[in-house]
């Protein structure tokens, strides 16, 4: 996407934590998300704690920011009940 439409949908949907930009490739190369969209949570310390691929919705993302702001290891099978 282009700048323009990642801040967009930043705006429409409130959300205060950041987005990577990927022109040049270089996210894919280093990350290898295995679908879209694929969401890291990296913690305080720079260390990707939980990788979920697919849509979220905001109750799942809740229940994983909280799990790894925990040092807990959030479970997969929470989310997708949520």
């Amino acid at each position: 996407e282009t700048p323009e439409a990642v801040q967009n949908f930043k705006d429409e949907f409130s959300i205060e934590y950041p987005l990577l930009l990927n022109e040049g490739g270089e996210i894919t190369d280093i990350y290898r998300p295995i679908g879209l969209p694929t969401t890291w949570f990296i913690d305080k310390d720079g260390v990707v704690r939980f990788t979920f691929s697919g849509p979220m919705t905001r109750e799942s993302l809740q229940v994983i920011l909280e799990d790894v702001a925990a040092g807990r290891e959030p479970d997969p099978f929470a989310v997708i009940s949520s």
